[in-house]
């Protein structure tokens, strides 16, 4: 079984490897072109996930095997730990040299050499605990293997201490300084972001993937409104940056996109793009007709009329009046997990505009529509979470309510 589990760790991690270098791999490209779904990933880098979490447990595996090295084995040891040192020293020293000017008007990224460096002190306190290990595999000092869990600790810290960004609480405050430009430009509508000013604001001037940190602060990304950042001023827009979204709003963006869909049908009211100078100036705010609602009538008497009542993510209500029989087409997403009622009774939500859209059918006269996301998964999710800790307290009873005592193996 370990032995199968190794092969497994070892293929797929080749796997990753090949694939963490995207374009420059002939496989990637190879599935990027003929395979759904690798169209997805903007970073193929991240496929390196998986090698990382493999090679951990290849490492966990190959732990219980670990002991001091003997005959031969001391000198290459002794003469690795004095190549990793001299590799931290003379690279610490070069990256100080080139940090402080020294090459002049040429301009190295450091980071060239803060990997080797590292590298190099990580790799000589593991040469060093290697010395000290048990002479018998999986035995071993107390002392020594806190040791071992200490250095692990220390690089997980050291590595990981760029890879997560964080964010400055302000960021999350107040609204931002283009916020009333662009609200008093939509009004009560949505705003739009084209496709091409979204992409090109994110890639090429925010995360252009010259490193694992935002190319500018975010607070510029938050002025610039990108998908979703919108969110935290509370405006509307009708882009979504998810990764995942339903096959029905991927055809209607391409459909707006190519002007076969006017924006005004799905209640958008302003449209935010790029300057035509560049990213880097403030972005041009362009009102459309302030007429857009993300409500509208389908064979309906002119005289048909609609009033909101309620106007949440989760739950809305509208007062109707036709005097004929109608269909009131409201420009949000079709999902499943909606629920409709008309004047209290439940009644069936259409899908309009290629299945992108909620409507319901209204006979004449004047009714209260009420709409509401209760999606079954949710309540399945209850159920059965309930159902887990009652069995959960079922089997702790049963065994005395005591707990299994662990321990290093020796």
């Amino acid at each position: 079984m370990e032995r199968a589990l190794v092969r497994f760790a070892l293929l797929v991690s080749a796997v990753a490897f090949l694939l963490a270098w995207g374009k420059d791999s002939p496989v990637f490209m190879l599935l990027y072109t003929h395979v759904l779904s690798f169209e997805l990933f903007k970073s193929p880098a991240r496929y390196m996930l998986w090698l990382v979490t493999l090679v951990s447990i290849l490492a966990g595996l190959g732990a219980q095997y670990w002991r001091r090295p003997v005959g031969r084995g001391q000198y290459w040891t002794n003469l690795a730990t004095a190549g990793a040192a001299t590799l931290a020293v003379c690279g610490s020293i070069l990256m100080w040299w080139v940090r402080s000017g020294g090459l002049g008007n040429v301009s190295i990224h450091t980071s060239l050499f803060t990997a080797p460096v590292l590298f190099g002190f990580v790799l000589v306190l593991f040469l060093l605990l290697h010395r000290q290990a048990p002479e018998t595999p999986g035995l071993g000092g107390q002392r020594w293997r806190y040791a071992v869990v200490f250095l692990v600790l220390i690089d997980l810290l050291v590595a990981g201490w760029g890879l997560t960004p964080t964010i400055d609480t302000q960021f999350y405050m107040g609204k931002s300084a283009e916020y009333a430009q662009v609200a008093q430009a939509a009004g009560k509508g949505r705003v739009y972001m084209p496709q091409m000013a979204a992409s090109d604001l994110t890639y090429e001037r925010f995360i252009s993937g010259k490193s694992y940190r935002i190319d500018e602060p975010w607070i510029n990304a938050r002025g610039m409104m990108l998908p979703n950042l919108f969110l935290l001023d509370g405006l509307s827009f009708l882009n979504n940056f998810d990764p995942l979204v339903p096959a029905s709003y991927t055809r209607l963006i391409e459909r707006i996109e190519t002007g076969e869909i006017a924006l005004e049908a799905v209640g958008v009211t302003a449209v935010l793009d790029v300057n035509p100078d560049g990213l880097y100036l403030p972005l041009a705010v362009m009102p459309l007709s302030n007429d857009a609602s993300r409500v509208h009538w389908q064979s309906a008497p002119a005289n048909a009329s609609w009033h909101w009542v309620q106007d949440s993510p989760n739950r809305l209500a509208l007062d109707l009046n036709t005097d004929t029989a109608a269909t009131i087409v409201i420009a949000d997403q079709y999902y499943p997990g909606w629920r409709a009622t008309l004047d209290g009774e439940p009644v069936a939500i259409e899908s309009a505009l290629d299945g992108a859209l909620r409507a319901v059918a209204v006979p004449p006269g004047t009714h209260r529509l009420e709409m509401a996301y209760k999606p079954v998964s949710f309540y399945a999710g209850v159920v059965l979470s309930i159902l887990g800790w009652v069995l959960w307290g079922i089997l702790w009873r049963s065994a005395g309510g005591k707990t299994a005592q662990t321990g290093f193996r020796s």
